[in-house]
Parts: C-alpha cells; structure tokens; sequence
C-alpha cells in the first residue's frame, strides 16, 4: 500500500524495496515448515512446488502490466496488497504450527553452517548476479523500439510459464543431485543470457531467450530451497536465507561492473554482459563439480 499512496520518490523507494523483500520473508520459513512437518521423501517435492509458485505471479504480473501500462500503476499496486494479505491470512489459516528447532551454540552453529553451505553460496552468487544483468540487458531489447509494445507483458508471462517446469526440481533432485541440478540452471541461465546478447531486437531470439530463461531461473530457485534443506536439514530456513542474503549482495557488484563500463552502445554492452556471464557460469560450474565429487 505505501507504493500505491506514495507522493515522493522516496516513500516509493521504500515501498519498493519492502515489496521486493517479500520472496525472502515467505520462502525461508517454509523451508523450516516443510522440513518439520512434512516426510522427508516428500520434502523436495514439497519444496520445489513452494518456490516455483512465484511462475503463476509472473504470469499475473504480464496481465497486470498491460494495465500499468495505461497509467492505472497504483491500481495494479493497491491489487497486489489486497492479495497478499489474503495469501497472509490463509496462511494462517492452513499452514501448521511447528516448534522451534533447538539452536547450536555460538561460533561452532556458526561455523558448521558456513562449511555446510560453501557450495550452495557460490551457486548463489553467480546464479543471483546472472539473474541481475538478464532483467536489465532485457529491458535493453525491450527499450529498443523495433519490438511491439505488447512484447514487456508476453515476456513477463512467458517467463512464467516455463518457469512451471521448477515443480519437477525436487524430483530432477533426487534423480541427479542437486549438484548437477544447480549445474544444469546455471548453464540455462547463462545461455538464455548469450541468446539475448544476440538478439538484437528480434522477436525470433528474444521469446526463445525468455522462454530457457524461465526455466533456468525457477529452477535454480527450487534447486537452491532443496539443497540447502538436504545439507542443513535441522536449520532450513537459517541456510536457504544465508544463501539467498549472500546471493542478494552480488547484483550489486554485477551492476556496478556494468555501470562502469565504456558505453560504446546497446549492443556492446549487452555482447559485454552476455560473455561476462557465459564465464561465470563456467567457473561456478567447476565449484559445483569439485563440492560434489568429495
């Protein structure tokens, strides 16, 4: 509601910045939920269903973009505050109650947390920092003037729906490991990111660059809720939220390398980030492969 009453930059700032921080407060403690309440041979399942449930929002988020674009933005606001606290109230309507874990103490919790999650926490910089350059170089296409203006919500909704393939994440899982599972959405990620750098304002490249980017970036959210809970299974929530409070600095770093590069043009930058990603993709993937191999 902030967003949708704001008169200033900065009162929008801040509702903003609430808005986006919602994802957090909501994944991790689900992660303790199912962990505690659920069986454990269905808990990646459980988990993996739980994450990708953001591909419905991107969904809505298209058809709603199609209003803001028309200036009715406070309307599409003021709806999307009215959901979540109807999503607030059904969940404490159905979800059950759970008792506290019991907390290691000091520096030996600690420290054992950080040993367990070192490979979860490399995935999460270059997945969230990929993540990072992708939605701007995006906007960089869309901005371009040679797509249609109906491509920002098709984008939007495609994103969604191919992000539903994460439903099967904790499946793949067990199948795979999440290792290579994790491997598998960073080079997703990473092609979808080269793709776009090639597109070049093309309908024909873009929506199939949206399309692997989708599955790529649920995936790799499903895949981070379920590794952290196999390796840290006593303290889910404290892990997925090591991870995702880690991963969530790197875009800051991602943006100011791109903010501090020559700008020679859009396609160059846009060429720039796609390589950039395409090698980080390739060095966390050797992480991956050496956390998993001992």
């Amino acid at each position: 509601m902030i967003v949708t009453f704001a008169q200033s930059p900065g009162l929008l700032a801040v509702g903003v910045v609430l808005a986006g921080s919602a994802g957090g407060w909501v994944w991790a403690p689900y992660s303790d939920i199912v962990t505690r309440s659920v069986p454990s041979r269905q808990q990646p399942r459980a988990l993996a269903i739980i994450t990708t449930g953001t591909s419905g929002g991107l969904v809505l988020l298209g058809a709603l973009a199609v209003l803001a674009a028309v200036g009715l933005w406070r309307l599409v606001w003021a709806g999307i505050a009215l959901a979540a606290v109807a999503a607030a109230l059904v969940n404490l309507r159905l979800v059950p109650r759970t008792g506290s874990a019991p907390r290691p103490e000091g520096r030996a919790g600690a420290s054992s947390l950080v040993a367990a999650l070192r490979v979860p926490v490399a995935y999460s910089v270059v997945y969230f920092a990929v993540v990072v350059v992708y939605f701007p170089y995006a906007a960089d296409v869309l901005d371009s003037g040679t797509l249609p203006a109906a491509a920002v919500p098709a984008l939007y909704a495609a994103l969604g729906l191919t992000g539903m393939v994460g439903v099967a994440t904790g499946t793949l899982g067990q199948r795979l490991g999440s290792v290579r599972v994790a491997a598998l959405c960073l080079a997703t990620v990473g092609a979808a990111l080269v793709l776009l750098g090639l597109a070049g304002g093309s309908v024909a490249t873009t929506a199939p660059s949206a399309g692997i980017f989708g599955m790529g970036y649920m995936t790799g959210s499903a895949v981070l809720a379920v590794w952290t809970a196999e390796l840290v299974p006593e303290r889910a929530g404290a892990a997925f939220t090591a991870c995702l409070v880690v991963g969530a600095l790197s875009p800051v770093a991602a943006r100011r390398c791109r903010d501090t590069r020559p700008r020679s043009g859009v396609a160059a930058r846009r060429h720039r980030g796609g390589v950039t990603a395409q090698r980080g993709g390739a060095d966390a993937v050797r992480v991956l492969a050496r956390g998993g191999s001992r």
